[in-house]
């Protein structure tokens, strides 16, 4: 059985998904993500857990259990984001992919091949370049027909990019969390910490602040992501920043849909 931790249904009785209706999934080490949208509502959305033990026992149970809902043909040519373990970021200039598979191979040497995902991200004229040899994508291929597959952390910071607006912007996951600070329109820092308590999420976040010598009392700080307003981490940065904002999507006719947006933010493209 899929451990579920959330699920909405905004059309309950729905047993297919129309060809209208965009389907993109989002897998993490501990975390499974699907989402089903038009253009006026989230039609269901589903969040689970992952064990990063066994993904593949993890994936193909939640892809049973999608089927049942709603036939087979569900996942079938979605849009996929996988967040690679390890990624960093490089200078369109400098990107050469074969040094690159080079480095992997020489720093891990258990793993036979590398697999190299490189994603533009082209308002700052560089390169997310993620090591896609990872249990997790080979999991990920062998039971899912994606139509494309991008790297999650790519699609994220592309995304927070174009909201044109300064501040520290954190995506939150149940064991870690990205961060991309903003300020005079240019990226000061992007990163992805680990964090086992609040504690060090918190130590994390400032100290990356810190490092761009910046206050977090002059900045807004921007969540999507594993988190709300409920979450015990809001407690803590609510204290630290004036101004805390979900970055979501506006669905105009369906609120709830906007409300829950935040959870899904890089699987949404409106």
């Amino acid at each position: 059985m899929p451990n579920i931790h959330t699920e909405y249904h905004f059309e309950e009785g729905v047993s297919t998904l129309s060809s209208n209706i965009k389907r993109a999934i989002a897998i993490q080490d501990y975390s499974f993500f699907f989402i089903a949208y038009s253009s006026e509502k989230v039609i269901y959305a589903l969040h689970a857990g992952l064990n990063p033990e066994n993904h593949h026992q993890g994936i193909k149970e939640l892809k049973e259990y999608l089927i049942g809902k709603f036939g087979n043909e569900v996942l079938n040519d979605c849009d996929m984001q996988i967040l690679s373990p390890r990624f960093t970021l490089i200078p369109e200039g400098l990107f050469n992919k074969s040094d690159y598979a080079s480095a992997l191979d020489y720093i891990y040497p258990e793993q036979i091949d590398h697999t190299i995902l490189d994603s533009a991200i082209e308002k700052i004229n560089s390169v997310l370049v993620a090591d896609g040899s990872s249990p997790i994508f080979s999991a990920q291929s062998e039971l899912i027909n994606a139509k494309n597959t991008e790297d999650f952390a790519a699609a994220w910071l592309n995304k927070v990019l174009s909201v044109n607006s300064g501040g520290a912007y954190i995506h939150v996951l149940s064991h870690s969390f990205l961060v991309a600070i903003v300020f005079d329109g240019k990226l000061q820092l992007f990163n992805k910490f680990d964090f086992a308590a609040k504690n060090d999420f918190m130590y994390f976040l400032l100290g990356s602040i810190q490092c761009t010598g910046l206050k977090n009392e002059i900045l807004t700080l921007y969540l999507s992501g594993e988190i709300s307003s409920s979450s015990p981490l809001m407690e803590q940065v609510s204290y630290y920043f004036a101004d805390v904002k979900f970055l979501q999507e506006r669905f105009d006719e369906h609120p709830e849909s906007s409300k829950i947006s935040h959870q899904f933010y890089t699987l949404i493209e409106k």
